[in-house]
């Protein structure tokens, strides 16, 4: 039973840290890909506003 519990103490060292590194770089990329799409929601309701403005009355 120690061994057994040996093994899975080294494991959890082992794969920790790469679960918390692998974490960290999924919550980057979808912070970037949010913004990427608020931006680009942002622009397109500029340029919609804009064609508002500019259509004759």
């Amino acid at each position: 039973m120690s061994e057994n519990l040996r093994r899975t103490a080294e494991h959890d060292r082992i794969v920790r840290p790469r679960t918390k590194i692998k974490h960290e770089q999924n919550r980057e990329e979808t912070d970037t890909l949010i913004n990427t799409e608020f931006s680009k929601n942002e622009v397109l309701q500029q340029q919609e506003r804009a064609k508002v403005v500019e259509q004759p009355i």
